[in-house]
């Protein structure tokens, strides 16, 4: 996604939306109800090496995982 493409979905939202919270779709092993999310801290455009990026900065820290884990999960939820 582009900043671009972000700013024309924003433009389209109507403003009753102005005070819903900004977040982040995680996994979160066993949740129920709601689609599970973190809080978004801040927003800014990279610079220096980050040149080029507009980085989200989420309240709580999230870790890429690799194939294997996320199998060791969706395992760990079919047999637990």
């Amino acid at each position: 996604m582009r900043v671009k493409e972000l700013r024309e979905i924003l433009n389209r939202i109507p403003e009753r939306h102005d005070d819903d919270e900004v977040c982040v779709e995680v996994f979160r092993k066993n949740a129920m109800g709601g689609t599970p999310t973190v809080r978004v801290r801040s927003i800014h455009n990279g610079f220096d090496w980050d040149r080029g990026k507009f980085i989200i900065h989420t309240e709580t820290d999230l870790k890429e995982i690799s194939k294997e884990e996320k199998r060791d999960i969706n395992i760990d939820t079919i047999i637990g």
